[in-house]
């Protein structure tokens, strides 16, 4: 009798886990030990290895009347450590350095200077 309620309990645990595996997401029934896969898009401008490029929240890229505004606080890009100083720049218009976003974020490219070189935005901000 024990037996049988215990086999029962396992196989109802199983079902329930079938079932709900269905209806949700895999991080969400695995945990979020899943490896996230890569996005297919990257970034198409050539970049030294003191370079980097990363999404930025949108209120710290901001449009304006003829290209984009860029704050970037210390420790909100991976070229602008905790100990440096703010970062600020204004990226125009029809000069190659404002491209267009794949995944729909705003991303900046800075150089080991400090300097941003480039901003890309998704195509709805242009």
């Amino acid at each position: 009798m024990i037996a049988t309620r215990a086999f029962a309990l396992v196989v109802g645990s199983f079902v329930f886990g079938l079932v709900m595996s269905l209806f949700m997401e895999p991080a969400a029934v695995f945990g979020s030990t899943l490896p996230i896969a890569p996005t297919v898009w990257t970034y198409d401008i050539q970049r030294g290895p003191s370079q980097a490029c990363a999404p930025l929240a949108d209120r710290l890229v901001r449009k304006v009347m003829r290209g984009y505004e860029v704050t970037i606080a210390p420790g909100m890009h991976p070229m602008v450590p905790y100990e440096a100083s703010q970062v600020s720049a204004f990226i125009l218009h029809g000069n190659g350095r404002v491209r267009l976003s794949g995944d729909g974020r705003r991303h900046v490219c800075i150089n080991g200077a400090g300097k941003v070189f480039a901003v890309y935005v998704p195509a709805t901000a242009e």
